[in-house]
């Protein structure tokens, strides 16, 4: 590397590193998608955007994996099951969390904002792949502790975030409940994470304010009704 090129790039990096940083890859095996389980089951609040594409942990597992063929049409058909199960894993845990014993209080409280995009669009032309998934939201739309909303085409999001998602934990610390909070995003270069005041903060605005722009559940839960009887399968 040349010493301009060297001096330009280390220009671009924040000199204050500190709670920030990319995770291991939760496609690199079980012990990375242990970790995010553990996150996600400590969460007692997750806050998530997606406005392509249904988010990961509303998937049905065919969803996952015409989403991983689609997403990395080269793979090998044994990496992409692969690929598709550890995501299931992870969607079976917070649907046991989000749709466990009725008669016990809900451990965690979900708000998800899903792009018109993401319900109308069949990916791959799969049709009963995406019936079975626009029913599988209805019935997770029916969870009290659980808000979905649907933000109509055309909305610009804050800084073009397209989607993140923000878990908030809370625990005991010297007999007081402390609060903390962990931005995650996925990328093309790698997944992130950022526990850092401003950034959370920008997440909980960006999440807050594209709530507003959205449709109601209730207009919500009734467009998907209406899309899932426009795509019965054959």
């Amino acid at each position: 590397m040349s010493p301009n090129a060297g001096h330009l790039i280390r220009g671009l990096r924040d000199p204050d590193q500190r709670g920030v940083g990319r995770t291991v890859q939760v496609d690199s095996g079980l012990d990375s998608l242990h970790r995010l389980i553990e996150l996600e089951v400590a969460a007692k609040t997750i806050q998530a955007v997606d406005l392509q594409f249904i988010p990961g942990l509303l998937q049905t597992s065919q969803y996952s994996k015409a989403l991983v063929h689609a997403s990395h049409p080269s793979l090998a058909g044994a990496e992409i099951g692969r690929r598709a199960m550890l995501k299931a894993t992870r969607q079976q845990v917070f649907a046991f969390r989000a749709l466990g014993d009725p008669s016990k209080p809900p451990n965690v409280k979900a708000h998800f904002v899903l792009g018109e995009v993401s319900i109308i669009s069949c990916i791959r032309s799969e049709l009963e792949v995406h019936h079975a998934q626009l029913s599988y939201l209805l019935e997770l739309a029916q969870q009290g502790h659980l808000t979905m909303q649907i933000l109509p085409m055309g909305k610009v999001p804050p800084g073009c975030a397209s989607h993140f998602t923000l878990y908030t934990l809370e625990g005991e610390e010297d007999g007081e409940t402390m609060r903390h909070q962990v931005g995650f995003m996925e990328t093309i270069m790698g997944d992130y994470y950022s526990t850092r005041e401003n950034d959370v903060r920008r997440l909980e605005s960006a999440h807050a304010e594209l709530a507003r722009e959205a449709m109601s559940p209730a207009e919500s839960g009734l467009f998907v009704e209406e899309v899932l009887l426009s795509w019965q399968p054959s």
